[in-house]
């Protein structure tokens, strides 16, 4: 489905059909507990359109967290976000909806997830047992004893719950795969996060029978008993993210075919999402995109993800702050996809130069630093409207003299990579390339090409290279 972008800031207006469609809402099965166990998933039964209001009223209160405020997350990490180097949103979709043509990237057909009913079609199965045994697990905490997945090992801890990478058990050995357990807390009087609803309600509209390469795959949800407080997203798992990688120092050297070989799955995750189902991510970032001991990257955490529609209000703050776009620091609410391509050029940039693009730990700093880089606000006819404060900062910075330097900043790291790096990062947003556009730009079509699919490989040791990241990391705390 194609998408004409007009010349404004809320712009990505799509077909008008497109502009009412509503992502499905998902909808669960449950095989045992039908009583709480039906209770606990019921939110998950929710309209796009009733969960915007919810996002309006509750968000700030519950799901944002304000980077100038001192309990901000740290520096690449959103407040809803999975935590670094886990595989919450495990691995990704593959392939394409039912209707139309396959997306650029995906497979033609796609075995169904191991534990998805293929009776129920595109239901994600709610199964659990009837124990309420638990077992302890490091730091105090426990876990039902009778899960059906072993050799539970806690890496990571989110703001709602607890990241687990699993091997399955007996009962479940003919799947043969390590899963990441997200492990959900519900213990209050909200129920499910409103970040978990919508996590699954995205991906179920994005995974089709075709699933598509370089999005999270969600296998299953999973409630070990009908008294159980706990729900388990199942996803599978990926060894590493890009932060880690971009990050550890035993990865010594990211060359250009790997870096256009990055670039090219996350585009192509990206393009899907928001010409074929105007899905918003609204957090990308390096942590968010996992990557598997073959080269494949997955883009993960749709806990903030939404549906996109042209002239809507939506939330901020959203993506995390050194991948914000400047028209959400400037408290525009109308905005649209134009805010991931934002996210992919900073994220772009630090893989040529293996450090933050745009550095910056509050909203005044950041910002600073994008009009050093970027220059003063380009001209956008729509700001009036929809970002009012624009033109304030425009008139501000009008007299200070600041030059545009994305390109000879990043030419010195790839030449060839500057100028598109330069068309991810314009301020107005309907000046930034689109993700299919970039896809079609000369720095994939020229020189070195990015490595093909059956050569992506990490020639890195991937034990090694997270030992030295952490390790680096430990360091720089003392």
């Amino acid at each position: 489905m194609e998408v004409a972008t007009a010349n404004m800031g809320d712009v990505w207006r799509l077909p008008e059909q497109q502009q009412q469609q509503q992502a499905p809402c998902l909808e669960t099965t449950t095989t045992t507990g039908e009583g709480k166990a039906r209770g606990l998933v019921a939110s998950v039964k929710k309209t796009a359109t009733q969960e915007e209001g919810e996002e309006e009223e509750r968000g700030s209160k519950r799901l944002r967290t304000s980077p100038t405020s001192p309990s901000s997350p740290p520096r690449g990490r959103s407040p809803e976000g999975p935590p670094r180097g886990a595989s919450p949103e495990g691995p990704p979709p593959r392939g394409a909806s039912p209707e139309g043509p396959p997306p650029r990237g995906a497979s033609p057909e796609g075995p169904p997830p191991p534990s998805v009913d293929k009776a129920a079609g595109h239901k994600v199965v709610v199964t659990g047992s009837t124990g309420g045994k638990s077992s302890s697990l490091e730091g105090g905490r426990s876990v039902p004893a009778d899960l059906p997945w072993v050799n539970l090992l806690k890496i990571g801890q989110g703001t709602y719950g607890e990241v687990y990478k699993a091997r399955p058990g007996p009962e479940r050995r003919e799947q043969g795969a390590i899963v990441a357990l997200k492990r959900l807390l519900i213990r209050d009087d909200w129920g499910f996060p409103v970040t978990s609803v919508r996590e699954r309600k995205i991906l179920l509209a994005l995974q089709h029978p075709n699933l598509h390469p370089n999005l999270v795959r969600l296998y299953e949800m999973y409630q070990p008993s009908p008294e159980s407080e706990d729900v388990y997203m199942v996803f599978e798992f990926l060894e590493l993210d890009l932060e880690i990688i971009i990050q550890s120092p035993a990865v010594r050297k990211l060359d250009v075919p790997r870096v256009k070989s990055f670039m090219q799955q996350l585009l192509e995750g990206t393009d899907y999402m928001h010409r074929r189902y105007a899905v918003m991510h609204r957090d990308l970032k390096p942590s968010n995109l996992l990557v598997s001991r073959t080269g494949d990257l997955k883009i993960c955490d749709f806990g903030l993800a939404r549906t996109y529609q042209s002239g809507r209000s939506y939330t901020i703050p959203v993506i995390t702050l050194n991948y914000r776009p400047p028209e959400l620091l400037l408290d525009c609410r109308k905005y649209g996809p134009p805010v991931d391509l934002w996210s992919c050029g900073c994220i772009f940039a630090e893989l040529l130069e293996r450090k933050i693009a745009i550095p910056g730990r509050t909203d005044v700093e950041y910002l600073e630093n994008i009009w050093k880089l970027c220059g003063p606000p380009e001209p956008w006819p729509e700001a009036k409207r929809v970002c009012p404060k624009w033109q304030t900062v425009t008139d501000d910075l009008a007299d200070k003299g600041l030059e545009r330097s994305v390109r000879s900043r990043f030419a010195a790291a790839d030449e060839l990579a500057a100028p598109l790096v330069d068309k991810f990062l314009r301020l107005a947003p309907s000046s930034r390339i689109s993700a299919e556009r970039a896809l079609d730009d000369d720095y994939f079509w020229s020189g070195v090409p990015a490595l093909p699919a059956e050569d992506r490989a990490l020639e890195w040791d991937v034990e090694m290279v997270r030992a030295a990241r952490d390790d680096q990391q430990r360091s720089r705390r003392r």
